[in-house]
């Protein structure tokens, strides 16, 4: 994995990247699988919680998904590998996943292309950069005290990737960049739908209801990357929010900075070499009638070096209809969200900066307030 340290750090004028500053570490091979829960992670205390006295924040849950499926194969998942991963979901709305099936090799390219990309000369990325047409596609400079510096498209989109390719890399060919993509939205789909398939079959739900989340939907592969930060304050290069979509799995480098909120209080999710973070997004949580939710994450700049994450989000289609399974509604249980569409949502996103996420405005009893 790479390792970003601090002279690949631009000044506050400079906002470019010298490839010769990047060091790399060669990847080992994967763990071996002993349990479902292989091991876990103690965060450092929040900055809400510093006294001496407080208790150790909890551990966020690593799952070993190579036991997983072998439970699932023995015909025991509901009751040992699907229960572990739900229960994770429930708890956290996070967990991270070792022996996940993303190959180590294909990972360690993109890393290499998106350096690559943030290397280039500012003048070049703003060839690439998001207008109001292209909304969330392209490269984006966030003037935060960090900064961040982001790149997203849909990871699926062919004629989408080259095109930037080509922006990005005039003089070069775009076979590579688009082969890398290709790559990666393959190998990311497939574990979400692993993923989702684990859950829906835990929860005892029909599928039926999920498979237009399945058919009608896309990966958005987004990557990070976040300046080291020179102020004596905590920075945010993200503010708290919940990710919109079905699911998001987050790849982290050996820099740490992701938090997420548990009882209250922020927890750090430290890195984990072989693993990817999975975390719970606005639509399964609707989805689920809030028996899964959304987990509300921020992402703290770091003071000792620059940090490279990247996310793909799986989203549906514009016109999809998100409604709660019928299996988690009832007269006990009413819909807790009226039926609305990916569009009106995303479009609500963008009207109304979400703080921290936009689901309050669908909820079923605000119908009447929203029509009026």
């Amino acid at each position: 994995m790479f390792s970003l340290s601090a002279p690949l750090l631009a000044r506050p004028s400079q906002f470019s990247l010298k490839c010769k500053d990047i060091s790399t570490s060669a990847c080992r091979s994967h763990l071996p699988n002993r349990s479902f829960v292989s091991q876990t992670v103690t965060s450092p205390p929040s900055e809400l919680s510093m006294g001496s006295l407080d208790p150790p924040p909890p551990a966020i849950p690593i799952i070993d998904l190579a036991a997983v499926r072998a439970a699932s194969l023995q015909g025991s998942s509901k009751t040992r590998g699907g229960a572990v991963l739900a229960t994770a979901c429930k708890e956290w709305g996070i967990f991270q996943a070792l022996n996940h099936g993303v190959p180590e090799e294909l990972i360690e390219r993109y890393r290499t292309q998106m350096l690559s990309l943030f290397s280039l000369p500012m003048e070049r990325k703003q060839a690439a950069e998001r207008s109001p047409m292209t909304k969330i596609r392209g490269y984006q400079m966030r003037e935060n005290s960090g900064p961040l510096e982001l790149f997203q498209v849909e990871a699926g989109n062919e004629g989408v990737v080259r095109d930037y390719a080509q922006k990005l890399f005039p003089h070069s060919s775009p076979s590579e960049f688009c082969a890398i993509y290709k790559e990666c939205n393959v190998a990311f789909w497939n574990l979400a739908m692993e993923i989702l398939d684990l859950l829906i079959a835990e929860l005892g739900v029909n599928p039926i209801h999920f498979d237009v989340f399945k058919t009608e939907a896309e990966g958005v592969l987004r990557a990070n990357f976040y300046h080291r930060s020179e102020s004596t304050e905590q920075v945010l290069g993200l503010n708290p929010h919940m990710d919109g979509g079905l699911l998001t799995i987050l790849l982290q480098d050996d820099v740490s900075g992701l938090e997420v909120v548990k009882d209250g209080q922020w927890v750090r999710v430290m890195p984990h070499k072989h693993a990817l973070c999975i975390n719970m997004a606005d639509m399964l949580q609707v989805l689920t009638n809030d028996h899964l939710k959304s987990v509300q994450h921020r992402a703290v700049v770091s003071k000792t070096g620059a940090r490279l994450t990247a996310a793909y989000f799986v989203v549906p289609k514009p016109s999809v209809a998100v409604t709660s399974a019928p299996e988690f509604v009832d007269a006990n249980n009413p819909p807790l969200y009226r039926p609305f569409t990916w569009r009106e949502f995303t479009e609500r996103q963008l009207r109304v900066k979400p703080n921290p996420s936009s689901l309050p405005y669908f909820k079923a009893a605000a119908i009447s307030h929203h029509q009026s």
